[in-house]
């Protein structure tokens, strides 16, 4: 069933969404929980679809996808140091470094700064990020 889902635009996107919930109750941590351990999984078969070289060239699905990589992109490092649960963030780290196999250097050039830049802004447990931008870079 999540094979076909993940054609589907967006699919990322709502696990992204489901991630960002904060709230303390049990339930919504282990929905949380759930949707990173199926971002980790998803990521192979949504980045390692072969996209054309030229955006002008692309059809409404390749722009499609693109558009959610780039979100999946732009949230998952400020995700990785928010995060408060351990096994989640553990997910969400490996989630990145998936992404880093297939997006780096040349689709995420910038992957190295956005994490030290995400890091940096991270208030709160600075070691607690520090290592974990650590683990993230060794994954």
């Amino acid at each position: 069933y999540s094979g076909r889902m993940l054609h589907a635009t967006g699919y990322l996107t709502s696990l992204i969404s489901i991630i960002e919930r904060s709230d303390s109750v049990d339930e919504n941590t282990n929905c949380r929980l759930l949707a990173a351990i199926l971002l980790k999984n998803g990521i192979p078969k949504a980045f390692g679809v072969p996209l054309s070289e030229e955006e002008a060239n692309s059809t409404n699905e390749e722009r499609s996808l693109r558009q959610e990589r780039a979100h999946v992109r732009n949230r998952l490092p400020a995700l990785l140091f928010q995060e408060e649960n351990v096994t989640c963030a553990l997910h969400l780290q490996l989630a990145l470094s998936n992404i880093a196999l297939f997006d780096f250097p040349k689709e995420w050039p910038t992957l190295l700064e956005d994490l030290v830049s995400t890091a940096g802004a991270t208030s709160g447990q600075s070691l607690v990020v520090r290592v974990r931008a650590i683990k993230t870079l060794r994954l």
